[in-house]
């Protein structure tokens, strides 16, 4: 599971997303009222936001006139094909075109798409952190998606009391992971203040980079500002590594015993287990809550397929893929309490300063790499 390094250049991303906003709605109001998005039919607006019962068979027959479909994207991997060749059996009709990269860069490229008139994406899936930059730009449109019924309130973006402007198609929970045969579950943090524990001291190994910053942020979000910073002050009493790693390779260095504890996504414990390392997860809340969220973009000139894209990535058989390749879906219920680091934000500038200010008490309190 890979993720964009979000600090730093990610500040300049949103001022240079906002720099860009008046033309990037002059764009989409030119894009809205083209040939290509009429094709679709007079329904097409209506048909993004309407309940009815009839609404799929409707959604199939226009996005099969349509018969394509852009879908830009910062998921990586084999998921991206696994979704697209899913959708494609079931709607061989409707051919998908991906853009798949880090969001520091199809993000900005497809809103000065839109500002240059170009025909951008029609639908993106990219983390939370992207989506407040969608946001931000003003460029979504208003959907309905009936599997945001079962969502949690908290993955939810509403334009309306119905309408979708974002819906969460996927989790990534980032907690602790420990070597067995270092940490004995006996031993296992339960709470943040097990961390403190002098038999897990010299054990603990942070990476300098967005996993680690936002548990951090976690700890000041679970135990408040003041508390928080004292409890951080005290654990970095603990001799706390710090490496420059990704964090699937900082998992993989607790997996051979060279860390006993790192922080990590629950599924890079999941794989080094799949393999026979003698590791376990340790939900130690708040479990940092990563999100995957699709929307649409305004001036799409392929509404149908955009929704019925979401529609399928949302429902049964697009769940299944995204699980197969080890995201939650949201409406999973768990027996821990998470936390969407962005939950906060009223913008991507926002949640870049927060980031920022993060990364300045890793660095504070545990100082340079291990």
């Amino acid at each position: 599971m890979m993720r964009s390094r979000r600090s730093g250049t990610r500040i300049g991303l949103a001022a240079a997303t906002a720099a860009v906003l008046a033309g990037a709605l002059a764009a989409c109001g030119s894009s809205s009222s083209s040939g290509s998005t009429a094709s679709s039919g007079s329904s097409g607006g209506s048909l993004l936001t309407s309940q009815a019962s009839s609404q799929h068979a409707q959604l199939v027959k226009e996005a099969n006139q349509e018969g394509s479909l852009s879908w830009v994207t910062s998921l990586a991997g084999p998921v991206v094909d696994a979704v697209v060749k899913a959708f494609n059996q079931q709607y061989p009709d409707v051919h998908v075109s991906v853009n798949r990269g880090d969001e520091d860069t199809i993000i900005p490229q497809t809103i000065q798409e839109l500002q240059a008139h170009k025909t951008a994406a029609d639908v993106f899936e990219v983390t939370s952190t992207g989506a407040l930059e969608f946001t931000a730009a003003g460029v979504l449109t208003p959907f309905y998606d009936p599997a945001s019924a079962s969502i949690p309130a908290k993955y939810q973006a509403k334009s309306g009391k119905s309408d979708d402007t974002l819906v969460t198609d996927r989790v990534s929970y980032i907690s602790l992971g420990y070597n067995t045969t270092k940490v004995p579950a006996s031993s296992a943090p339960k709470n943040l203040n097990s961390l403190l524990s002098p038999a897990l001291t010299g054990k603990l190994a942070l990476e300098t980079d967005t996993t680690s910053e936002e548990w951090i942020g976690g700890v000041l979000h679970q135990m408040g500002e003041t508390k928080g910073k004292q409890f951080l002050k005290q654990l970095s009493s603990q001799h706390v590594a710090q490496t420059a790693v990704s964090g699937a390779a900082l998992m993989g260095l607790v997996a051979s015993g060279q860390y006993a504890i790192c922080t990590c996504f629950h599924n890079h414990e999941q794989q080094d287990a799949a393999q026979g390392s003698p590791v376990a997860w340790a939900p130690v809340e708040p479990v940092i809550a990563n999100v995957g969220e699709l929307g649409i973009l305004k001036g799409t000139p392929h509404p149908a397929a955009a929704l019925l894209f979401i529609d399928f990535l949302t429902g049964t058989t697009g769940q299944k893929v995204l699980t197969k390749e080890q995201y939650t879906p949201p409406e999973a219920t768990q027996p821990f309490a998470s936390w969407i680091p962005t939950s906060g934000a009223t913008s991507a500038t926002a949640y870049n300063s927060e980031l920022q200010s993060w990364a300045a008490l890793q660095k504070q309190y545990f100082g340079g790499h291990g």
